[in-house]
């Protein structure tokens, strides 16, 4: 049974990769983190298979590692990727370096990468279900082929972001008020990653325009975009869950 190791601070990002591996029946025995603290004494306690690091976390980067991720297989995840960033990575033995993309390719590039170290090239799902219904917000196809049509992990994942919605709010609304560019720059840039999951594209454009001005823009204009970008998430909530709705009919 493979060890992994994912120091990811994101909690649906978290859930999505852990319920993918599950639903492909690989046999992994899954350790997460949220902080490079944590990271440190697990690494310095046990060996893992493989190591599948975000950049950044809140309390540091992933090459504060230093050369504890010399010593097994590491993956690097980010939003961003720099040439610098992809150098770095890569001297310090990084075997893949991955962007976060609306298109889930990287999930698809770490379930391919495990499958190969287990041996397994066919994995077929527990249960797969066909939904042609469509939307006018969402795109419930492009999720439904993420999860190659396994309706339970599509469903559980539109529940998590549902979840979140308060959150989110509140979250946006205390970055409004507070007018810190830090701060702005964090839940714009925590909220695009969760948009990017979903397949909110309009929602992640908005999130992403806010994170990359958070530092120059006027702040009565970031202030204005979180309220658009509020808005926006808004908007499409009443439709996700319409969503979430038939696809557990469809489980019942």
């Amino acid at each position: 049974m493979l060890k992994l190791l994912i120091i990811e601070d994101d909690i649906i990002d978290q859930l999505t990769l852990t319920r993918l591996i599950k639903k492909n029946d690989l046999e992994c025995q899954v350790t997460v983190t949220m902080k490079i603290q944590e990271a440190k004494a697990l690494m310095e306690a046990s060996s893992f298979d493989l190591v599948i690091c975000d950049l950044n976390l809140p309390d540091g980067k992933a090459f504060d590692l230093n050369q504890l991720i010399r010593k097994q297989p590491f993956i690097l995840l980010s939003g961003y990727l720099e040439p610098d960033i992809i150098k770095q990575a890569k001297s310090s033995g990084a075997i893949q370096v991955l962007q976060k993309s609306s298109e889930l390719t990287q999930l698809s590039s770490i379930l391919n990468l495990i499958k190969k170290m287990e041996g397994k090239e066919n994995i077929s799902s527990s249960k797969n279900v066909s939904n042609k219904q469509t939307f006018s917000k969402f795109n419930i196809q492009r999720l439904m082929e993420t999860f190659n049509h396994h309706i339970e992990s599509v469903a559980g994942t539109i529940e998590d972001f549902l979840n979140e919605e308060k959150n989110m709010n509140d979250e946006i609304q205390m970055a409004e008020q507070s007018g810190d560019r830090e701060r702005i720059r964090f839940i714009s840039h925590k909220i695009r990653s969760r948009c990017v999951l979903i397949g909110l594209k309009e929602q992640e454009i908005i999130a992403q325009n806010i994170e990359v001005n958070s530092k120059s823009a006027d702040i009565e204009n970031l202030k204005a975009e979180l309220q658009k970008l509020n808005n926006s998430l808004h908007s499409i909530y009443p439709e996700l869950k319409e969503v979430l709705i038939e696809l557990k009919n469809q489980v019942n």
